[in-house]
């Protein structure tokens, strides 16, 4: 089969929240001042949890979850998922360049591949956002 480039793949991701958001680079660079601080206490010899910090590592936690962010092509199990914790759906409309280009492509319960053949894509959430429009990111809440 001759794969054409400009070929489009759409990508799912289901959400428990309603606040699906991008990682901005304000948010990028916040989480870098308190990973700066976690590093200079360890540093120190500091390895106890920082309770001085809990509100800002909660936070820190927050933004982890938005540096990467995780697809299927399978829209039925993603919409499932997003409808029944009354949260949301993000689609994206990929090209097969973008996705080998941009994309990190992993096997989901490779165990069970001959079953059931699921892939996961990866996406640094800085890509996503400045690719939102090329991409036609969209969001349905439930």
């Amino acid at each position: 089969m001759l794969v054409q480039q400009n070929m489009k793949l759409k990508l799912y991701r289901g959400l428990v929240s309603t606040d699906f958001e991008l990682l901005s680079e304000k948010k990028f660079q916040e989480s870098r001042v308190v990973w700066r601080r976690i590093l200079a206490k360890r540093a120190a010899g500091d390895f106890g949890y920082p309770q001085d910090m809990e509100a800002e590592i909660k936070k820190l936690a927050h933004i982890g979850r938005l540096e990467k962010q995780f697809f299927t092509d399978n829209k039925k199990i993603a919409r499932a998922y997003a409808k029944a914790a009354k949260g949301q759906l993000v689609e994206i409309s990929v090209s097969l360049t973008d996705l080998v280009k941009y994309f990190r492509l992993e096997f989901q319960n490779f165990g069970t591949r001959k079953k059931n053949f699921e892939i996961v894509y990866v996406v640094d959430a800085a890509r996503l956002a400045k690719n939102r429009k090329k991409w036609r990111l969209v969001e349905e809440r439930f």
